[in-house]
């Protein structure tokens, strides 16, 4: 249907995606609750939490749609006339916002499961529903034409994941449907404070994450936004499984805390980050490799960007990605109230830099705005809370400097090879993308083999193999 609808569509979905910061971060605070009565098997407080959960969430879903109404007025600001819409653009962010709401309607009994290390089954669900969803999508597009359908599918579907999946949670945990009694008062203001903690930080996260898209249809327009749109979802579509990974270790670490009284978590921390670095340098340096053969094997020719814009993305989407470690450990242990005005400060920053950086390089600015935005607050406050102190922040920033260094090197010598091939199918494009998977991989593990965490990665791996057990 045209760039100008991949714009519009990327446009929407950042606006009312900031509408999250409604939400005050009650979400985490909801999972690390219920860690110590899920470890403690009792399950009259975790019945009474899921049901007041309940309650807050119809309360979150009301209070995005609300607020989001107030957005209307200003949506000429970003979509004229001249971008091509056909369609009534109110019409269309209403149905966009309903989905967002929609998100929110019957998701409490899935907190549960991601608490209670299940979040597999969580996946499995959203995996199941998204790809019913895209392929009815799809048809609709090719047979009908229709973008106001197309929307009402997304609502149908965000509903439909979190009917499903509080009907599998309530077959796992029958207990669920049994009266409850109310939520006492020492857990609500136990609740309560981590959400106040949270909310600067879920507001200063939703502007930092989703201001670039804003502006870039604001100074560049729709149809330029369509273009970065490809790009990103592919960038999305690869950020999903790091998102997978780093939510593995959220619950364990949880858990582990429940247990114990306390817990040092410094050694897990910088293995997990090296899987973490391992798996998003891997799709960053791939996608620098291959996202332009990629945009014009699918999309078109006209669809490609200039390369300097492709790197900061794929750049932003690294930092994002490799941060996404120390975000979640964060989460796990509980530490709210502690940097809670790092996202802000970071927000703040992002949208004077964008301002100045566009003025003086152009789009690239804005991505790369995002970048020094992230790096100089949540990097630093973020890795202060989790290894502690100023030598914590240090050893961090070394060891991304390490890997860093070893990423770079690998890119700019497959980049050399690369710029020899003309990659004009995807016969072609398959071929080379799967050489390089495994030379990538192959390289990084020879030179990491004899380093503690990668010989615990691999000892991970094959005990999670049946077949390299005997």
């Amino acid at each position: 249907m045209g760039l100008a609808y991949v714009g519009v569509n990327s446009l929407f979905s950042s606006i009312v995606s900031m509408l999250s910061f409604v939400e005050l971060g009650i979400g985490n605070a909801i999972v690390f609750s219920l860690y110590k009565p899920i470890a403690d098997h009792d399950t009259e407080k975790i019945k009474s939490f899921i049901s007041y959960y309940k309650k807050i969430y119809n309360y979150i879903a009301c209070a995005i749609f609300a607020i989001g109404i107030i957005v209307i007025p200003f949506l000429d600001k970003f979509v004229t006339a001249n971008d091509g819409i056909r369609e009534n653009i109110y019409v269309m962010y209403i149905l966009t916002l309903i989905t967002t709401a929609c998100t929110y309607l019957y998701a409490a009994p899935k907190t549960l499961l991601i608490a209670d290390q299940n979040q597999y089954i969580e996946k499995i669900i959203y995996q199941v529903c998204h790809i019913a969803q895209v392929i009815l999508q799809i048809v609709i597009l090719f047979v009908w034409k229709d973008y106001y359908l197309f929307l009402v599918v997304q609502i149908i579907f965000s509903l439909s994941n979190n009917l499903l999946a509080t009907y599998i949670t309530n077959k796992k945990y029958p207990y669920l449907k049994t009266p409850s009694r109310k939520i006492s008062r020492e857990n609500k203001y136990a609740l309560f404070t981590d959400v106040r903690a949270m909310f600067l930080y879920k507001v200063g996260s939703s502007f930092l994450n989703y201001v670039s898209n804003i502006f870039i249809s604001y100074y560049c327009g729709l149809v330029f936004l369509g273009k970065i749109a490809n790009y990103i979802l592919i960038l999305s579509t690869l950020s999903g499984v790091v998102t997978q990974l780093t939510s593995a270790f959220s619950a364990s670490v949880g858990n582990k805390r429940a247990i114990e009284s306390s817990s040092d978590c410094k050694n897990t921390f910088f293995q997990a980050l090296f899987v973490t670095v391992w798996i998003t340098g891997f799709f960053a340096v791939g996608y620098f490799l291959f996202a332009d053969q990629f945009v014009a094997i699918i999309f078109g020719q006209d669809c490609i960007v200039d390369y300097n814009v492709v790197i900061v993305i794929g750049a932003l989407y690294f930092v994002q990605d490799t941060h996404s470690i120390s975000t979640t450990y964060r989460y796990a242990l509980g530490v709210f109230r502690k940097g809670r005005y790092a996202p802000l400060v970071a927000s703040i920053l992002n949208i004077v830099f964008s301002v100045i950086f566009y003025k003086l390089i152009g789009v690239s600015g804005l991505f790369i705005a995002t970048i020094l935005a992230r790096l100089l607050t949540l990097g630093i406050v973020d890795a202060y809370l989790i290894i502690g102190g100023r030598t914590g922040v240090l050893s961090y920033y070394y060891q991304m400097f390490k890997y860093i260094l070893v990423i770079s090197v690998l890119f700019l010598s497959m980049k050399f090879i690369m710029d020899m091939i003309h990659i004009h199918n995807i016969v072609l494009f398959i071929v080379c993308a799967t050489s390089f998977a495994v030379i990538y991989n192959l390289i990084w593990y020879m030179i990491y083999r004899n380093g503690g965490h990668c010989r615990y990665v691999i000892s991970r791996l094959v005990d999670a193999i049946p077949i390299f057990r005997h």
